[in-house]
């Protein structure tokens, strides 16, 4: 393979990279609810991970869509993920990521 045509496809494969995060009764549609995370934001996004675990996809998720996860005893709307969905939004303001659809 020529070093160009190698470079094409590792474009082609980066381009194509994203992540389904599985959401399952976090905002109350039940278990097959699942948004996509793009490798961009992925990217962006990894000192929050780093930080809040999952939380802060909890978080993305929330800023994404415009909604807030359901109320309950396991924590998705509890303190670590409002200090998550704090970074979040301030990445989002800062267009640090674009939240890709």
């Amino acid at each position: 393979m020529t070093e160009e045509r190698q470079k094409a496809l590792e474009e082609l494969v980066k381009a194509s990279m994203e992540f389904t995060l599985n959401m399952s009764d976090t905002f109350a549609f039940a278990t097959a609810d699942c948004e996509t995370m793009s490798e961009h934001d992925f990217e962006k996004m990894v000192p929050v991970i780093a930080k809040h675990g999952q939380h802060a996809f909890t978080a993305y998720v929330a800023v994404k869509r415009g909604i807030e996860p359901i109320t309950c005893p396991c924590g998705h709307d509890g303190p670590p993920y409002q200090e998550a969905k704090k970074e979040v939004l301030a990445l989002k303001e800062a267009n640090k990521y674009f939240l890709s659809e």
